[in-house]
């Protein structure tokens, strides 16, 4: 979700944040939109009061179970019991190979009924993980980028002039 427009108020952000709650989104990222001056005249000629919803997609519950698993190790702390009351299961049932490979290469300081913490190894594995989670991220915003056409394409790429 990116805010700050130039022409976006307070009701406009808020009524953004209800569609966004309605969605059934488990996700989401804010971001204000970096102006330059060429940004800025741009914006106020296209997106005015539109929010743009470009595609999304409903995650296997294997893929949230592994996507929470990663951004908990990656504050340093796994919360067991928060992973059971999420999805039913512990995370020994619920993903017993992520599991595996991690404790196999020694990835936990900590390893007890209520929680995780990461040994150095386990914290460079979890950099890695997380290098190859935004690496995808990537990968599917060049597909979204790779879908704008006209104005949306040029406010993105173009050069800052006029045409």
């Amino acid at each position: 979700m990116i805010f700050n427009f130039p022409t976006q108020t307070e009701d406009i952000l808020i009524s953004d944040c209800e569609k966004i709650a309605l969605c059934g989104c488990h996700q989401t990222t804010f971001s204000p939109l970096y102006q330059s001056h060429a940004t800025t005249a741009k914006m106020e000629e296209v997106h005015a009061g539109v929010t743009l919803l470009l595609g999304k997609t409903d995650l296997p519950r294997r893929d949230l179970m592994r996507y929470k698993f990663l951004l908990q190790l990656y504050s340093l702390r796994f919360d067991k019991h928060e992973f059971e009351r999420d999805f039913g299961v512990s995370v020994e049932r619920g993903l017993p190979v992520e599991m595996a490979f991690m404790r196999a290469n020694g990835a936990f300081a900590t390893d007890n009924d209520d929680e995780l913490t990461l040994t150095p190894a386990g914290r460079y594995l979890t950099v890695v993980l997380y290098r190859q989670y935004l690496a995808g991220l990537n990968n599917l915003r060049e597909q979204a980028r790779s879908k704008l056409t006209g104005d949306e394409h040029d406010l993105l790429f173009g050069d800052g002039t006029e045409k």
